[in-house]
C-alpha cells in the first residue's frame, strides 16, 4: 500500500463495505450527490481473489462492475441521492460488459477529451456527465508558463455545449491572470454562448482591461498564442501514473524541450518589445496599473526560465568554460527575479502574495515557484 493513495483488496467483502458505506456517510449528511472512485495512482491487487472478481481480466471493467453494483444497491437504500461515478485512470475507458448505468448515476469524465466522449455516447447516463479539466495547473509540463490556446478553448465550450454535460471542475486555475487572462475570460464567455467569436473576445478583453494598450496587448497574446500551437508528438498526460505521482520521472525532459520550442530568444525578444510598448502606452488608472505589472512579473518568468533552458542547451553541445558561464548567469537572474515576488505575510512556507483579489500564480509555494511546477513541471535540471 501507498502512505496517502492505500490499495486494497476489492474482492474482500469488507473493503466493498467499507467504500458503500463511505457513500452513505456523506449522503446521511444531507449531501445530494456522493463521488465515487479509485485513488490516485491505482495498481491492481496480485492475489487470486481480485484475480478471478467478476470473472474478467482488465482491472477496470472490474472497478466499472463493482461501482455500478454500489450505485443500484444505492438506488434503495437513498432513494434521491446520485452517485458520481468518476472514468478516470483504469476507468479511463468505458465499461464493456454493460452499456446502461441505473438513473441515480452522473459520470465525472477525468480528463475530457472529445475523442473519449464520442465512445460515451453509445451508454445510456440518465443524468449526464461532470467533467475534470486539465486546461490550467502547474502539474502540466509547461508549469508556470500559458497552456491552452484560443482554439482549444473555443471547441471546448462548443462540445460541452451538446453533450449534456452539467458540470465541470478545473484541476487548476487562475495561476497566471496576466499572461492567461484573456483564455479565462474567453472561456467563461463561451461557455454561456459558444458562437462568440475567440479574437472578438480578446480585442474585448484588451480594451477593458488595457485601455490605449489594447493594441499593443492585443498582438502581444496573439504571439502567445501562437507559440502554444507547438508542441511534443508525445507528451504523458496521465495524472494518475504513479512514477510523477511519487516524484520519480528520471529524465524530466519535456518540460525543457517545451519551453525551448516555444520561447527561442528571438520570440522572446518579440514578446518583450511589445510588452514594453504597452508599458509606455497604457493609461495610470485602474484596471491597467493592477494588471500590467502582473503581466510583467509572469512574463520575465517565462522568459529568465526559458532563458536558462537556451543556455542549458546550448552549453550542452558546446561544453565550453564561456557557454557555461552564460548559463550560470541566466540560472542566477532567474533565482533573483524569484526572491524579488512580493510575498504574503507570514506564510509558512512562503507564498506569493494576494494582490486584491487575485493570488499571484495561483498561490503555490516559493519552492514550487523555484521548481516550475510540481507532477510532470519540476526542472530537475540545471
Amino acid at each position: 500500500t501507498h502512505p496517502t493513495r492505500p490499495q486494497y483488496c476489492i474482492s474482500n467483502p469488507e473493503v466493498q463495505k467499507m467504500i458503500y458505506q463511505e457513500l452513505l456517510d456523506h449522503l446521511d449528511k444531507g449531501y445530494r450527490m456522493v463521488q465515487l472512485g479509485q485513488s490516485d495512482g491505482f495498481r491492481p491487487c496480485e492475489c487470486e481473489e481480485c484475480a478471478k472478481l467478476y470473472g474478467v481480466k482488465d482491472f477496470g471493467e472490474k472497478l466499472w462492475i463493482m461501482h455500478r453494483q454500489m450505485a443500484e444497491r444505492l438506488l434503495k437504500d437513498r432513494p434521491g441521492k446520485m452517485v458520481s461515478i468518476m472514468a478516470y485512470g483504469p476507468t479511463r475507458k468505458p465499461p464493456q460488459t454493460f452499456r446502461e448505468f441505473p438513473d441515480n448515476v452522473m459520470i465525472e469524465l477525468a480528463p475530457f477529451s472529445e475523442k473519449e466522449f464520442g465512445e460515451w455516447k453509445k451508454y445510456r447516463v440518465k443524468n449526464g456527465f461532470n467533467v475534470y479539466l486539465y486546461n490550467w495547473g502547474w502539474y502540466q509540463a509547461e508549469g508556470f508558463t500559458p497552456k491552452q490556446t484560443m482554439e482549444y478553448l473555443s471547441s471546448q465550450t462548443v462540445e460541452f455545449n451538446r453533450s449534456n454535460v452539467k458540470g465541470i471542475y478545473r484541476c487548476g486555475f487562475g495561476e497566471l491572470f496576466g499572461l492567461e487572462g484573456p483564455a479565462y475570460y474567453q472561456w467563461g464567455k463561451q461557455l454561456e454562448e459558444p458562437s462568440l467569436d475567440s479574437k472578438k473576445l480578446l480585442s474585448e478583453y484588451c480594451r477593458y482591461s488595457f485601455g490605449t494598450a489594447a493594441g499593443s496587448l492585443e498582438k502581444f497574446y496573439l504571439l502567445l498564442d501562437e507559440r502554444l500551437k507547438l508542441d511534443l508528438p508525445h507528451r504523458n498526460t496521465n495524472w494518475n501514473d504513479p512514477a510523477p505521482l511519487d516524484g520519480r520521472n528520471p529524465a524530466m525532459a519535456d518540460n525543457l524541450r517545451l519551453l525551448a520550442l516555444r520561447y527561442p530568444p528571438e520570440v522572446l525578444a518579440k514578446l518583450e518589445a511589445l510588452l514594453d510598448r504597452a508599458e509606455t502606452e497604457a493609461p495610470k488608472t485602474n484596471p491597467a496599473k493592477f494588471l500590467l505589472p502582473v503581466v510583467r512579473m509572469e512574463f520575465d518568468y517565462l522568459k529568465k526560465t526559458a532563458s536558462v533552458v537556451t543556455a542549458f542547451e546550448h552549453f550542452r553541445n558546446t561544453k565550453s568554460d564561456a557557454d557555461f558561464e552564460v548559463l550560470a548567469n541566466a540560472v542566477d537572474a532567474r533565482n533573483r527575479m524569484i526572491e524579488e515576488i512580493p510575498l504574503q505575510r507570514g506564510t509558512k512556507p512562503p507564498r506569493p502574495a494576494i494582490k486584491g483579489s487575485l493570488r499571484l500564480f495561483g498561490y503555490p509555494t516559493l519552492e514550487e515557484i523555484e521548481d516550475g511546477g510540481r507532477l510532470t513541471a519540476p526542472l530537475m535540471a540545471p
